[in-house]
């Protein structure tokens, strides 16, 4: 990682690296790539004059420069950044902050800090925080006593610049980075990432970028995806290979569109669920008219001509009426998006592509993998599969006796991989790392999966998620999610099954604004009396009308029937609920994935009434 840091600041030199907005009405301010390594040796240096080698360090808090500037600071010196973030929870917090014997943590801000000062690890010796008053630094240095040393950035950065030593070189086999995994059970593990594994992965990723076009165009990316992950960990750091701009949000998420509209990214990594909830809303005012979706449709299918035989172009005066819009919103100047996480549905891939007139890179891996080990193609249109093995990766299939799959007769298995990014194991977990191979050395990704005629991989669902009804019939749950998630009427879905039970059954959030646009005189209807001028009792009344929850069980078993899905896989009853799954509160994963584990535990007794109320 010394090298990534000495080259991007000799390559590109003055050319803008990092920038941040501190409100929405002021300019954004951008620090050089030159200033980047500056700042990354003072913090290191400063880092170097409290810790010894080796050390672990904590960084907590939403992307940053300065979190940035931490990681690349340890990377550089030879200490291992372990990422933190608080959707994992206070017992996996602490069993991170011991595992890893974490010595020092970045914070964000005061109420982080505070946070890690009230765990009592007995291993904790220095907090430096970004953003703090003076009275609330005074505030943690009562609580912390001696046992704990306060610092801000900003004391750091003076304490270390100018203050450039001799140090050992880290070598390519030392241990750089340790990403935790939020897990489907129990503690969490930390995956491994050498110096060289991570440098393998950026070299991975490294085809998106020439597809992209960037070192003929440049690049603008906004860094929105949390970098406790490793998707936008590679993101970033393939980011200052290629010499981008690298924005970040001026507050959160939910205002991202803001900050697309200002900084106007080319290369955009996305999450399934994104793209789909937004062709999911297009696709709403679209077929309010026939004239619109004929002409929709139409628009559609010259892109789509035109980009089999790899020309992207954003012109013509279908482009100006049908899209141009709609890419606006994201600045406009989207040359490449990435999504991964799950496979899109084909009709999400065939908008997308029209939508935004460039490729639209479709990518599969894990945290173990290192990242992609397959990728689509971007004159690949046909969806429904994960693409081709990326170079220098083997993948294999294997048979899954648990869930009574045989390879060699039904086609489908668990997928293996070996990948030059690929961890070594799980931090300090032997046992665990011995199970997450297999006897040839292959990594178990943990998702079963098939081969299609044209030789790409087809996911099925995660080994773990797939579940057998009483039937012997088996549901991949998240493939009846993605279908269901293109209604306009449910903001989230959640399938769950049972091997006692001979159908599936679903926790719905209503999309109330859209219901009451589409279905003015029902919402009116649902609207009781003492709860209109109180949103919150209003929706968790309306949750509880039979008539909402048939209208929109109707619709996602339309959408089901009309995507392909059997009868046995429909959901034959639903439980609404008004609480969006969010990070917050615990319901969806930091890169907005469903989290399984924890919505079945929070809506077990819902879960299990929609059962005792049906026919085994």
């Amino acid at each position: 990682m010394k090298h990534l840091v000495d080259f991007v600041a000799e390559k590109y030199g003055d050319q803008p690296c990092f920038g941040q907005r501190s409100d929405f009405a002021t300019a954004a301010t951008w620090s050089t790539y030159r200033q980047t390594r500056r700042d990354t040796l003072a913090f290191g240096s400063a880092l170097r004059s409290i810790l010894p080698s080796r050390a672990t360090v904590g960084l907590y808090g939403k992307n940053s420069p300065e979190w940035v500037y931490s990681q690349l600071a340890c990377g550089y010196f030879g200490w291992v950044s372990v990422p933190l973030y608080d959707t994992l929870g206070d017992k996996a917090m602490d069993y991170i902050l011991n595992q890893t014997e974490i010595s020092l943590v970045v914070c964000d801000t005061f109420e982080l800090a505070e946070s890690i000062l009230k765990r009592g690890s007995r291993y904790l010796r220095y907090l430096v925080v970004i953003k703090i008053s003076e009275e609330d630094r005074q505030k943690l240095m009562k609580k912390a006593k001696d046992s704990v040393t306060i610092f801000t950035f900003a004391e750091m950065m003076i304490r270390g610049l100018g203050r450039e030593e001799d140090f050992p070189e880290p070598n390519p086999d030392d241990l750089f980075l340790v990403c935790y995994t939020s897990g489907s059970t129990g503690l969490p593990k930390g995956v491994m990432y050498t110096h060289q594994t991570f440098l393998n992965a950026m070299s991975t990723a490294s085809r998106i970028y020439e597809i992209a076009e960037i070192s003929r165009f440049g690049n603008v990316h906004v860094s929105f995806l949390p970098l406790a992950h490793i998707f936008e960990q590679i993101g970033m750091a393939g980011s200052l290979l290629y010499g981008s701009q690298i924005a970040f949000l001026t507050t959160d998420y939910t205002r991202l569109l803001d900050d697309y509209a200002y900084y106007r990214p080319t290369l955009v990594g996305m999450v399934p669920r994104v793209l789909s909830r937004m062709y999911a809303a297009v696709m709403e005012k679209v077929n309010t008219s026939k004239l619109k979706a004929r002409l929709f449709e139409r628009a559609i299918k010259s892109k789509l001509e035109e980009q089999k035989r790899g020309i992207f172009k954003q012109c013509g005066i279908l482009d100006s009426l049908c899209f141009r819009p709609i890419r606006n919103r994201l600045g406009g100047q989207v040359r490449c998006i990435v999504c991964g996480g799950a496979p899109l549905q084909p009709e999400v891939i065939r908008f997308a592509k029209s939508v935004f007139s460039c490729p639209i890179i479709e990518v599969y891996g894990s945290t173990e993998s290192g990242g992609m080990i397959t990728m689509v193609l971007p004159t690949d249109i046909t969806g429904g599969h994960a693409g081709s093995v990326v170079p220098d990766v083997k993948i294999k299939l294997i048979d899954v006796p648990s869930m009574g799959f045989t390879v060699k007769r039904d086609g489908i298995g668990e997928i293996c991989a070996i990948s030059p990014a690929g961890t070594p194991g799980y931090y300090k977990e032997s046992e665990q790392t011995k199970e997450l191979f297999d006897e040839d050395g292959f990594l178990r990704m943990g998702d079963v999966g098939r081969w299609t005629e044209n030789g790409t991989l087809q996911i099925v669902d995660r080994c773990k998620n797939i579940f057998k009804l009483s039937q012997g019939e088996y549901v991949a749950p998240e493939k009846v999610e993605q279908v269901y998630a293109l209604s306009p009427l449910v903001l989230n879905v959640y399938v769950d099954g049972s091997s006692l039970y001979s159908y599936t059954v679903a926790v719905v959030v209503p999309n109330f604004e859209k219901i009451q646009k589409l279905f003015p005189e029902l919402f009116d209807e649902l609207l009781s009396g003492g709860t209109k001028g109180d949103s919150k009792k209003y929706f968790a009344e309306a949750c509880r009308q039979k008539k909402l929850m048939k209208l929109i069980l109707n619709d996602l078993n339309k959408l089901g029937a009309e995507n392909g899905l059997k009868g046995f896989e429909q959901v034959r009853d639903l439980h609404l609920s008004p609480e969006p799954f969010s990070i917050e509160n615990g319901l969806l994963t930091p890169t907005m994935k469903i989290a399984r584990p924890q919505i079945r535990k929070h809506f077990a007794a819902q879960i299990q009434a929609l059962y005792a109320t049906g026919n085994r």
